[in-house]
């Protein structure tokens, strides 16, 4: 450590270490990690009251729903953490809640109309349109919730946000075992999480700490936030096509109940991916607005990418080496052939992780046009996977096509960062942990193949 920096620097650091942010960042990791918990024995109890095929019909109404999500963001929590308005000035905060409430409204009038030509695009799924029309409600509700949530995470004060999370998400799971007890269908997980989400809307505006809400619209905070976002539209949109395209692409291939094994493995491979995007999201973008121009910013961030990947490199070597006897140990006999399927998913999600790492590091400069241009080339990447995967090797190269296109993107990640950060060889971090995953890959071919 003194080999880099001096001594005033490294006290800086300790300073950095022992304040709110690492408590934050605690509490993130805790929420998720209780996150992961419940969804994992939230679906080992709905893999024995659901058949394989419901999970596939829910993983085609989340992607359809996501993907009107992602294509309407325009930055308002973002607008918040970023400026120095989101922190009480009621004029700039009112006009984001105004703005997100239109968002959701279009959001829901966009599911509304999806839902007339949902089954003509999947015959296959009978009540599809009917999913669609209640996941319209959800995201009508969910326009409604209070930007308190978003003024606090800005503070980095996470205790009362992580409790909403963990509140929501045991209720929301709870009610749907109840309701899959008595009605066994994918309707009751969307209407479970129609009642939650309305239920958490309400509670948000009983939070003490932050600016009251009521609908306003000023002009100039309209353009800042315009100023802002002008790029997260794009962004998120291929953001969109990167993550879920491959999802997208699969539910036209398969069966839905290939489908939901493909989904039951992907609530497993991407538990670790999912807590780096939700550090990455919640804690490392406010970190880094803060910090952004800290001499130390190299160091700070190699500390937070060194635990992050550490932790994460070893859960995903375990999943990779364990995930028949996982499998096995959790899930049904049905379920059994997934186990090679999981072990692609998480050898491939290490790239994404690394990624989350890096590219806070733009929202936080603001920099949403360069944060468009690196999601461009990640959907160029994960689409030459496809191609590829899929023409010489089916189903299972396309997997792996996809898997492999992640470890290039992380890697692709800190280079395009590297303006940010002063000391070049910091940002190895990425080809070190993405090249054993490589050779794992090619390890699990066989495997793979033999599933399909």
């Amino acid at each position: 450590m003194n080999t880099f920096i001096s001594s005033t620097r490294y006290q800086s650091i300790r300073q950095f270490v022992q304040k709110p942010e690492l408590s934050s960042a605690m509490l993130v990791i805790g929420t998720r990690g209780i996150e992961i918990f419940l969804r994992l024995v939230s679906t080992i109890i709905l893999t024995r009251l659901l058949s394989p095929s419901a999970f596939g019909e829910i993983l085609i109404v989340t992607t359809i729903s996501s993907a009107i999500v992602l294509f309407s963001e325009i930055g308002l929590r973002g607008s918040i953490i970023n400026s120095n308005r989101g922190d009480s000035d009621p004029e700039y905060i009112n006009t984001i809640w105004t703005l997100y409430i239109i968002q959701h409204i279009v959001i829901a009038a966009v599911l509304l109309l999806t839902s007339y030509f949902g089954e003509k695009i999947y015959p296959n799924v009978q009540n599809l349109s009917f999913y669609l029309q209640i996941s319209a409600v959800v995201a009508l509700a969910s326009g409604f919730h209070s930007t308190k949530i978003f003024q606090l995470e800005k503070q980095l004060d996470m205790t009362i946000p992580c409790l909403f999370i963990v509140g929501k998400r045991v209720f929301g799971l709870s009610l749907a075992i109840l309701l899959c007890y008595s009605w066994p269908s994918a309707s009751s997980i969307i209407f479970a999480d129609l009642i939650a989400t309305f239920c958490f809307a309400i509670l948000s505006h009983r939070i003490r700490h932050g600016t009251r809400n009521r609908i306003h619209l000023d002009i100039n905070s309209f353009k800042q936030v315009f100023n802002y976002g002008k790029w997260i539209l794009p962004t998120t949109g291929i953001t969109w096509l990167t993550r879920e395209g491959n999802k997208l692409t699969l539910s036209f291939i398969l069966t839905t109940t290939t489908l939901g094994f493909f989904s039951v493995a992907s609530n497993i491979g991407l538990v670790f991916c999912g807590i780096a995007q939700n550090l990455s999201d919640k804690w490392l973008f406010p970190v880094y607005a803060k910090y952004r121009k800290n001499e130390n910013i190299d160091i700070i961030a190699l500390k937070i990418r060194s635990i992050i990947l550490t932790g994460s490199g070893i859960g995903i070597a375990i999943l990779c080496i364990g995930s028949d006897t996982i499998v096995n140990l959790v899930y049904e006999d049905e379920y059994a052939s997934i186990g090679p399927i999981l072990a692609t998913i998480s050898a491939g999600s290490i790239g994404l992780i690394v990624a989350n790492c890096y590219l806070p590091i733009f929202k936080a400069h603001a920099n949403s046009r360069a944060l468009f241009r690196i999601r461009i080339i990640q959907s160029i990447l994960m689409g030459i996977g496809i191609i590829i995967g899929y023409s010489l090797f089916g189903v299972s190269g396309l997997i792996l096509g996809v898997s492999y296109s992640q470890l290039l993107f992380g890697i692709f990640s800190a280079f395009s960062a590297r303006k940010y950060f002063t000391k070049k060889i910091f940002l190895l971090d990425s080809i070190v942990f993405t090249m054993p995953f490589f050779l794992c890959l090619f390890l699990l071919f066989d495997d793979l193949n033999r599933v399909f």
